[in-house]
């Protein structure tokens, strides 16, 4: 399991090949679950949020990665990244790309 935090949001993944996304609520002072976000066919290893041209991106990945944006009150894929062999271990935002490093000892710049 692996939590990541974004403004007054976390999410978090799991072996059940799904994320959940939890949202504060101000009355309960109390996380309460949003949306669950499934797709993988394997364990989430990982889940990042990154904040790019004003757009909330959620990135997760076992041996794919899954792109999530969120639309109005839900999260929407707007891609699936196919390439590694292995276990993604590490994905990063930079000057517009987006790199990643997996178990497989490979590289990819997308």
């Amino acid at each position: 399991c692996q939590l990541e935090f974004n403004d007054q949001r976390i999410a978090s993944c799991s072996r059940d090949k799904n994320i959940w996304i939890w949202d504060f609520d101000n009355i309960s002072y109390d996380y309460v679950c949003d949306s669950v976000l499934e797709g993988h066919t394997q364990d989430v290893k990982f889940v990042d949020w990154f904040l790019t041209h004003r757009i909330d991106l959620l990135v997760n990945y076992d041996n794919s990665i899954r792109i999530w944006e969120r639309e109005d009150d839900d999260y929407v894929c707007q891609q699936v990244l196919e390439g590694h062999q292995s276990i993604v271990w590490t994905v990063q935002i930079t000057n517009n790309y987006l790199f990643s490093t997996s178990e497989d000892c490979s590289v990819i710049q997308w």
